[in-house]
């Protein structure tokens, strides 16, 4: 079974234990681990500076729809994203399905690197800073339907019990 491993910024993150299986980092979680993958969805300058040597200083391959990323560093995988936030239609095209959160996206490329277990570790929901009221509840309702979504292609999505999605998925 191909086991992935998501690390986002929650805190959460500190359960994460390194493993034989792959990683897929978001924006600079390179600072608690070193990933296989790196997804970030932001423009390079929502970064300081400190956050952004993280992003830029490191062998993770970048998966991202943003072009500015290419004069930061080199090793970049340019993403197209799908048409409509949340929509699931484009699941199994070329593109890449979104909601408001890089996590997300990072679930996708696990999805589209063959992942038959994703594991989210620091997808917390709890104290993001941008991520509470009606985008939280957005961000939770989009990871239940890709759940949902990929229950039926046999592919288990899971997340750690301190995340605000362990009432909607299977938590670890």
């Amino acid at each position: 079974m191909k086991t992935i491993n998501i690390i986002g910024l929650g805190l959460s993150n500190q359960r994460y234990e390194v493993d034989n299986n792959i990683s897929i980092g978001v924006n600079d979680s390179l600072k608690y681990f070193e990933t296989d993958y790196l997804v970030c969805v932001d423009l390079p300058k929502k970064f300081n500076s400190n956050r952004l040597k993280y992003i830029v200083n490191n062998k993770a391959q970048l998966y991202t729809h943003l072009n500015d990323w290419n004069s930061y560093r080199s090793n970049n995988t340019i993403i197209k994203l799908a048409k409509g936030r949340g929509s699931l239609k484009e699941l199994d095209s070329d593109s890449f399905c979104y909601s408001n959160n890089s996590t997300y996206v990072a679930t996708i490329l696990a999805y589209k690197l063959g992942a038959k277990e994703i594991n989210l570790y620091g997808v917390d929901f709890n104290n993001h800073s941008n991520i509470k009221d009606t985008i939280k509840d957005q961000a939770i309702k989009h990871f239940v339907e890709l759940s949902e979504a990929l229950d039926l292609r046999s592919i288990k999505l899971r997340t750690t019990k301190e995340s605000s999605l362990s009432a909607y998925l299977e938590s670890f």
